[in-house]
């Protein structure tokens, strides 16, 4: 029987960022781990990985307060009035510009959505 593996890791497999040592070592791991198991599966089972760039919008990982925390940790300017979206949209953009597109993520990136 044949079949297909995909396994997601992260852009900081291939671009570290300070602060983040163990993350990126634990995602260079798992991008190894996808070429292992190509190897050790094929040719009945490809394997990919999909290693994206961190996704902002739409995460319940970054509210106000993590975002505000990211954005002084990285040293980018911003307002503290500024609406929270704002804040985000500064904060996708940094992760963006470590990427080829140079465009934030969206979860809509990562996946397809259900079928409806």
């Amino acid at each position: 029987m044949r079949g297909a593996l995909v396994l997601t890791t992260s852009v900081n497999a291939v671009v570290s960022k300070p602060g983040s040592l163990a993350y990126d070592a634990s995602k260079a791991a798992a991008n190894h781990l996808v070429r292992g198991l190509a190897v050790e599966l094929a040719p009945l089972i490809r394997v990919n990985g999909l290693a994206p760039a961190t996704v902002v919008a739409g995460s319940s990982m970054f509210p106000r307060d993590r975002v505000i925390a990211s954005l002084v940790k990285y040293k980018i300017a911003f307002e503290e009035s500024d609406d929270t979206d704002v804040l985000r949209g500064k904060l996708a953009q940094f992760y963006a510009e470590r990427t080829l597109t140079k465009s934030p993520i969206t979860p809509e990136d990562q996946a397809e959505p259900p079928f409806s």
